[in-house]
């Protein structure tokens, strides 16, 4: 202490100063360059040491000192006790305030907000040179722009930049150019235990951060969007978020206004468009077609809330069409003369209801089955679920016919929608001309190449009905006569649509009375399983409910069946077999439970055995191992309660006929209940085929069902698929090359994510995208055909969910899942499994009839097809090529070149 004493006794009494701060503050004052006479030499190396950290004592230590010093901090006896409130002050001159903590507080504040300031300025633009180790996020995106300024290279926004969005890499990028407000922020939003950051399972810091920081940048500059607003503004229209809430969010600096948001789409769906017009024009300038289309009807039910003279509920309808790319193509596949060529052969004329039934490949329908019934039992047994990759494993190989290419993504660009009536001839021109306008098809490439359009049943009917009634109007004189004509327009059907109106089919079969005792009548399996019955059969729209609950029926009875096979009298020992099993390490070898799944389908899967089960004495004399296990005869209640009839004020609007009860004839001795649990069964066994094939990619399996869907629908009445299906036939067998078969059958399918088993129909997809549009016209009213609809939303429509659910992975947001729980432990199996195992379904019982008699379909369906209804069909293109030779000879006559005089 002494040494200090001395010291501040030098300086103040020898060397004048005023007190140590005055000799510190000079000894550290600015040293200018070359200013060697005023300084010397000393004095500038212990300063220039000091200041660069290479003495013992740090200059930040000697501030932490001075910061937490006891005479820094004004204590309550003193008269500048008030100078505590001066404290981290931002606008006063630190200098003009006494204490030390608090001045150096604000002085520290004020330092702290200028680089904070500056930063937050820098984040405004993009930085001048860019480092490739930072993420490439652009600070500004145009949501339009006129020609003028698109030359200067400004950058406008587009789909690529909105899906882009990753949080970590504007984590990244603020860490690295904005640090002390990346500090600032976290400091504010994470939580800290012992000096160690505390990430939260619910609103992560950094999450808040990039939030707060895109939120200070737009509020700074309105064009700096691209970090975070306009992807928000832009989610709240898909969303279709409340008005107040776009607003709010605009005001809070959350997102762009609105306007902004809708002129970014219009800018992405005109760049869309124009992409896609200038990739088609490319193929067609090449002689090959990039592009098919999908086609719907759109519509939806406006109501009016407020009354007046001119407003009034009202039906809007419009068409909706998606442009899919097409992959995996030949050159030369969609040469349209070589298609109309086969056509005007007429090969097909020759078909047979025989032919149609021996091409489907019974030994391959059989495999799968055994697959599906193994997929059940793996499913519901926990110890078996290793085996179940197994099944997956062999449907895509060993039963593979046709596989999309692994990894492929479908590449879709929505158009805009009108509000025509697709479903009539002219309103079906008008839409696929508009639809092929928009999407840069030429009328030119009409004579030499397919534009290929799919839909649901009603769209491929009604584009038939304009080629036909249309096809005598050929004008030689007129270019564009094939375009206006749809000449060379080739519809095929769609396959979810297909396979929903399949279902029903099957469902409207196996059904029965509404109250019925009858184990096998779904209407009783329903009521037992807590699902509804459907109200109509018509409807696609119940496609989803139906299915989990049909599967559930044909799963449930498929395991009945293991239970049998493996001897056990109750369907709760089929998991503690197993488990037990599992325990001594003793379960089966896969080829086991192969053989079991295929003695399984030969004897409660297949149409011989339905026959059987409707003869005793063809059952009495079957082989042991076909044979079905015996009960004791039926005998009929003594008793029945009638159904009720229906009361027609609560029946709605459904024009579903009752069935009435069946009643067999006088020496009955068959068993109908097992009969019709097979027939069930194995119809559902197609659809449960199809669906997996689909989402697997496998068109060839699809097409194998497909094929049997011809007799099915014949066999319940539905004439229109029918005669869509066989068209297809008549196209894949007789009217197509091979390169055009597999064409179609490469893109039949189409996959938007390229993972695995995410394969679905083409149709379904645009239904999906029709929801969109269904639901924002509900909310906003309007036609179909408005601009915000037709130029701004409906080009962006796929963008919409792929964009939603990018920025909730980004987000963080838990992803909800679709699955149900486990099966075993699912209330309706175990229902199921009592109810089938008392009422001893799948025994042999004599005289068994409980008023339910499911029809053969595909029998059915065969006899009707052999007796008329195929060569009616045939008979009418028959006449229809004959007006095609008609108008190919006006086309020949009209080319030829006239003899040179």
């Amino acid at each position: 202490m002494e040494r200090i004493d001395c010291a501040i006794e030098f300086l103040l009494d020898k060397l004048g100063y005023s007190s140590v701060a005055e000799f510190f503050y000079t000894y550290i004052q600015p040293i200018p360059q070359r200013s060697t006479k005023s300084f010397s030499e000393r004095h500038r190396n212990t300063t220039k040491a000091f200041l660069q950290g290479h003495t013992k004592v740090k200059p930040v230590e000697i501030v932490e000192q001075m910061y937490g010093h006891r005479y820094a901090y004004p204590s309550y006896r003193s008269k500048q006790v008030n100078e505590r409130e001066l404290a981290f002050s931002s606008n006063i001159q630190p200098s003009s305030i006494k204490y030390a903590w608090c001045s150096i507080s604000s002085w520290a504040t004020q330092l702290v907000g200028n680089w904070v300031c500056r930063s937050i300025g820098e984040l405004v633009h993009d930085p001048a040179d860019s480092d490739a180790t930072s993420p490439a996020i652009p600070a500004w995106l145009v949501a339009s722009a006129n020609e003028q300024t698109r030359a200067k290279g400004v950058r406008m926004v587009t789909k690529e930049d909105m899906m882009s969005f990753r949080l970590s890499d504007h984590a990244e990028l603020f860490k690295k150019r904005a640090s002390l407000v990346w500090y600032l922020t976290e400091c504010m939003a994470a939580t800290q235990k012992k000096g160690i950051l505390v990430i939260r399972k619910r609103r992560n810091p950094s999450l808040v951060q990039v939030a707060a920081i895109a939120s200070f940048i737009l509020c700074r500059n309105q064009y700096a969007n691209g970090y975070l607003a306009m992807h928000m503004g832009i989610w709240h229209i898909a969303c279709s978020s409340h008005v107040d809430v776009k607003h709010a969010a605009s005001h809070l600096a959350n997102s762009v206004h609105e306007t902004t948001a809708r002129r970014a789409l219009a800018t992405m769906a005109d760049t869309s468009l124009g992409d896609l017009r200038a990739e088609v024009g490319k193929g067609q300038e090449c002689g090959q077609v990039s592009y098919r289309f999908v086609l719907n009807n759109i519509q939806e039910f406006l109501r009016v809330w407020e009354g007046g003279l001119t407003l009034k509920n009202r039906l809007i309808c419009g068409c909706a069409c998606t442009a899919i790319g097409l992959d995996d193509v030949v050159d030369d596949a969609f040469n349209f003369a070589d298609h109309f060529t086969r056509v005007l052969k007429n090969e097909r004329a020759e078909l047979t209801t025989s032919q149609l039934a021996e091409n489907i490949n019974w030994t391959q329908i059989r495999g799968v089955q055994s697959m599906h019934v193994l997929r059940a039992l793996f499913s519901f047994i926990p110890s078996l679920k290793f085996m179940e990759p197994k099944t997956s494993e062999l449907l895509r190989t060993t039963y593979a016919i046709h596989c999309m290419r692994e990894g492929r993504k479908t590449r879709v660009a929505p158009l805009g929608t009108n509000s025509e009536h697709e479903i009539e001839m002219e309103g079906m021109k008008r839409a696929l001309h508009d639809f092929f306008g928009q999407s840069g098809v030429k009328p030119e490439y009409a004579s030499s190449l397919i534009s290929w359009v799919g839909g649901d049943g009603g769209s491929v009917l009604a584009i038939d009905r304009a080629k036909k009634l249309t096809a005598m109007l050929y004008d030689p004189d007129d270019p564009e006569s094939d375009y206006k004509n749809l000449h060379n327009v080739l519809p095929t059907i769609g396959i979810w649509h297909e396979q929903a109106t399949a279902q029903n089919t099957i469902a409207e079969n196996h059904y029965g009375p509404a109250v019925t005792d009858d184990p096998l009548a779904l209407s009783r399996s329903a009521a037992c399983a807590g699902f509804k019955r459907p109200t109509n059969f018509k409807d696609c729209s119940n496609y989803y409910n139906l299915s989990r609950s049909m599967i559930t029926f044909w799963e449930a009875q498929v395991l009945d069946c293991w239970r049998l096979e493996l001897g056990l009298d109750h369907w709760t020992k089929l998991q503690t077999h197993f488990e037990d099993l599992a325990v001594k390490d003793q379960i089966p070898e896969f080829s086991w439970f192969l053989e079991k799944s295929e003695r399984i389908v030969n004897c409660y899967m297949s149409f011989e055995v339905y026959e059987q089960a409707l003869s005793k004495k063809a059952n009495d004399s079957a082989p042991d191992e076909y044979r079905f296990p015996t009960g004791d005869p039926y005998t009929a209640p003594i008793t029945s309660v009638a159904e009720p009839i229906a009361d027609p004020s609560k029946s709605g609007k459904s024009k579903e006929k009752r069935p009435t009860a069946h009643e067999e004839k006088v020496g009955f001795d068959r068993d109908r209940v097992l009969a019709n649990s097979i027939l069930f069964k194995t119809e559902y066994s197609f659809w449960i085929e199809a669906a997996y094939a689909i989402a697997e990619g496998d068109i060839g399996r699809v097409w194998e069902i497909m094929k049997i869907f011809i007799f099915i629908f014949a066999g319940g009445g539905n004439n229109n698929y029918v005669n869509l299906l066989i068209e297809m036939y008549c196209l894949f067998q007789y009217e197509s090359s091979k390169d055009l078969k597999d064409a179609i059958w490469n893109n039949w399918l189409v996959n938007v994510t390229g993972e695995l088993g995410k394969w679905i129909p083409n149709d379904l997809l645009q239904e999906h995208y029709n929801r969109w549009l269904e639901d924002i016209i509900k909310k906003r009213g309007g036609n179909f055909d408005d601009d915000f609809l037709r130029k701004v939303i409906s080009p962006n429509i796929e963008f919409f969910p792929c964009f939603k659910e990018e920025l909730e992975v980004a987000l963080e947001l838990f992803k909800r899942t679709k699955l149900h729980i486990s099966r075993h432990l699912r209330d309706e199996y175990k229902q199921l499994l009592t109810m089938y195992g008392e009422e001893l379904l799948h025994l042999f019982r004599v005289a068994r009839s409980m008023g339910h008699a499911a029809v053969h379909l595909f029998d059915h369906g065969f006899r009707r097809l052999a007796e008329a209804a195929l060569k009616n069909l045939l008979d009418k293109h028959t006449k229809q090529v004959e007006v095609l030779w008609d108008v190919d000879t006006i086309r020949q006559v009209a080319t030829q070149t006239p003899p040179q005089s």
